[in-house]
């Protein structure tokens, strides 16, 4: 297409504020020329992507809301979750490999101030499908684990599955996903499930081997992350200790936070 440039800047323009606009309005929003804009805006028309009316002397343009569309809608959330902070993507990340076999949650959208800020005190989800109280409660148990384990507090929200809880932020999980997890981030979310093991169990006979199992499984992601790859355990443990010294939980959770910002960056 000869102005597809102009049209996708169009085309973002109108489905983010989802509201009629003259056409002057948009050139001066998106900053194209007249030309390129008016040729994209009639192939917009022309494909059932924008609608035209007249209004008095002008003509206003605005998105039609269907499922093709919002896949541009999507495609827009993809890139804006690529550019967040490090570790907002990692505990998302972590949250939906968690979540993913559970059906009733059609959708998960990120919305709040980790959108638009690097610092950030918690993180706000919102969970979109027919859940009820008791639902949310069945997630209290990640959402310790999350704020123990990488020291961040989850603030969970429900609403139904419609377009307007779509746009209220960033959406990055939908139950058609195919959910796609690579070895290092698999081996990093096991350090995090025994590091919580470790946690939990302070004062139990299983402390000790909890802590081992999570130093092993960071230490496996750090060589892996390094381009090594160890033949045996004490190998992956002596790389990792080339430049870290696990003594205690408080030590383990802070290089296991920086570990995990750098892999989710």
């Amino acid at each position: 297409m000869k102005y597809q440039k102009s049209m996708m800047k169009i085309f973002e323009n109108l489905l983010l504020d989802r509201r009629s606009k003259t056409i002057e309005k948009i050139i001066h929003e998106t900053k194209t020329g007249r030309n390129s804009a008016f040729s994209a805006i009639k192939w917009l028309e022309n494909n059932g992507m924008v609608k035209v009316r007249e209004s008095g002397n002008q003509k206003l343009v605005s998105p039609v809301l269907d499922n093709h569309t919002l896949q541009f809608k999507y495609y827009l959330d993809s890139i804006t979750f690529k550019t967040l902070d490090p570790l907002v993507k990692l505990v998302v990340e972590m949250f939906i490999s968690e979540i993913v076999n559970k059906t009733k949650i059609k959708s998960v959208v990120l919305f709040g101030i980790t959108l638009k800020s690097k610092e950030f005190n918690d993180i706000d989800i919102l969970l979109l499908g027919k859940l009820d109280t008791n639902f949310i409660s069945s997630l209290s148990e990640l959402r310790e684990k999350i704020e123990r384990t990488l020291g961040v507090v989850i603030n969970l929200h429900k609403a139904e599955l419609d377009v307007n809880n779509l746009f209220r932020g960033v959406v990055v999980y939908q139950s058609s996903y195919i959910h796609i997890q690579d070895k290092i981030k698999s081996q990093y979310f096991e350090f995090i499930n025994w590091f919580f093991e470790a946690i939990k169990n302070q004062n139990s006979d299983i402390f000790q081997t909890s802590f081992n199992n999570s130093v092993l499984n960071l230490s496996y992601v750090y060589c892996y992350m390094d381009d090594f790859t160890p033949k045996t355990k004490d190998e992956a443990i002596e790389f990792f200790n080339k430049k870290y010294k696990v003594k205690n939980l408080d030590e383990l959770k802070k290089i296991g936070v920086e570990i995990g910002k750098k892999l989710f960056n």
